[in-house]
C-alpha cells in the first residue's frame, strides 16, 4: 500500500478496531500504515495489508527515520488515553483518521487522535475532544461536546446540545435526548435511551435509561 504520495504513520494496536481504521485509511487516500505496534500480537500478523512489527520497543527506529505520526487504534477508552499520552511524551504526533464517507458539518471542531468512522455524522458546532471514537453510523448532533477519549459506538445517536464526559462509552444503538449531560467514566449500555442527566462513573441501561451502578 505504500506510495510516494501518501503520508506514513504507525498504527498502535492490532485488534478489530485497528482493522477498521486501516480500512478507512485505504479508502481515504491520504495516509498509509507503515507499521503496526502491539505488545500482545505476534510480529508479522496482518490487519488488512499492514503488518505488526512488534511492541513499544520497536518504535524508536521509526522516530530515527523521521516517521513520527501515529494513530492509537484501541477501542478501550482508558487504555487508548494512556497510550496517547505515553506516545506523545515519546515524541510521536498523534493524528486523527476520518473515513471519506463520514460527514463532519460546518463549524464542527475535532481534536487530534480521533477516529471518525464510515457513515458517522458530526453535526455543526460540535466539539470533539482528543482521542475520541465516533464509530460506524454514529451521530453526534449540533452543539454536542465530547471530552477526551469518549467512544460513541456504532449506531448510537446523540441529539443536539449533549455533553459527554471524558472516557465515557455510549453503547451500540443507544440514544440520548437533547440537552443531556453525561459524566466522565460512564457506560451507557447498548440500546439505552438516556432522558436524564447521568452522574460520573455511572452505568445506564434500558428504555428509559436507569442507573444500575
Amino acid at each position: 500500500m505504500k506510495s510516494n504520495n501518501l503520508i506514513p504513520f504507525i498504527c498502535y494496536g492490532a485488534g478489530g478496531h485497528a482493522a477498521v481504521v486501516e480500512s478507512a485509511v485505504i479508502r481515504g487516500g491520504e495516509y498509509y500504515i507503515c507499521g503496526v505496534a502491539d505488545d500482545g500480537v505476534a510480529p508479522g500478523t496482518r490487519l488488512i495489508h499492514a503488518k505488526v512489527i512488534g511492541g513499544k520497543d520497536q518504535l524508536g527506529k521509526f522516530l530515527e527515520n523521521n516517521i513520527s505520526k501515529m494513530h492509537v487504534a484501541i477501542g478501550n477508552n482508558f487504555i487508548r488515553c494512556k497510550i496517547i499520552s505515553e506516545m506523545e511524551k515519546s515524541g510521536f504526533s498523534i493524528i486523527t483518521v476520518k473515513h471519506p464517507d463520514a460527514i463532519v458539518e460546518t463549524k464542527a471542531k475535532i481534536d487530534y487522535g480521533c477516529f471518525i468512522a464510515a457513515q458517522s455524522v458530526v453535526g455543526t458546532r460540535a466539539i470533539i475532544g482528543r482521542g475520541c471514537i465516533i464509530n460506524t453510523s454514529a451521530v453526534v448532533e449540533h452543539d454536542c461536546i465530547l471530552e477526551n477519549c469518549v467512544h460513541i459506538c456504532p449506531g448510537a445517536h446523540l441529539a443536539g446540545d449533549v455533553k459527554v464526559g471524558e472516557k465515557t462509552m455510549v453503547g451500540t444503538g443507544a440514544a440520548v435526548i437533547p440537552g443531556i449531560s453525561i459524566g466522565k467514566n460512564c457506560v451507557i449500555g447498548a440500546g439505552a435511551v438516556v432522558i436524564k442527566n447521568v452522574k460520573d462513573n455511572a452505568t445506564v441501561v434500558g428504555n428509559p435509561g436507569r442507573i444500575i451502578v
